[in-house]
């Protein structure tokens, strides 16, 4: 729905119907972390939830080989995840990056990814 709310008011963090699409998403992202937390096993558990948008965006579109269609938003939650924002921009290759070395897959050189791994206390 945000991508459909960045076509229909403009990707700007100072649109509101953008910013109001943002909020109800976080509510349905809050309510599965909750449930996550909730779970018996959860302080034995290393969970890793990430929520973020394919691409970035501009005005009111999306596709061009530019930082603001390439950047994207992201959210990370769990018992890993350094609290706080995010210095610098998060490129959609981060985000595969950071999964696979949450989930211990040592990232290989010769598989020549872009990504490096964001907001993870012990990579």
């Amino acid at each position: 729905q945000p991508d459909a709310a960045g076509h229909s008011h403009t990707y700007s963090p100072e649109s509101p119907g953008y910013l109001r699409q943002l909020s109800e998403t976080d509510g349905h992202v809050g309510r599965i972390v909750g449930a996550v937390r909730n779970r018996p096993t959860y302080a034995d558990e290393d969970w890793l939830v990430i929520v973020t948008t394919d691409h970035g965006g501009s005005e009111r579109g999306h596709g061009k080989d530019i930082p603001e269609h390439r950047t994207v938003f992201v959210l990370l939650e769990g018992p890993s995840v350094q609290a706080g924002s995010l210095d610098g921009g998060v490129n959609i290759a981060d985000v595969g990056v950071t999964a696979l070395v949450h989930l211990g897959v040592p990232v290989e050189p010769s598989w020549e990814m872009d990504g490096r791994v964001v907001a993870l206390t012990a990579s």
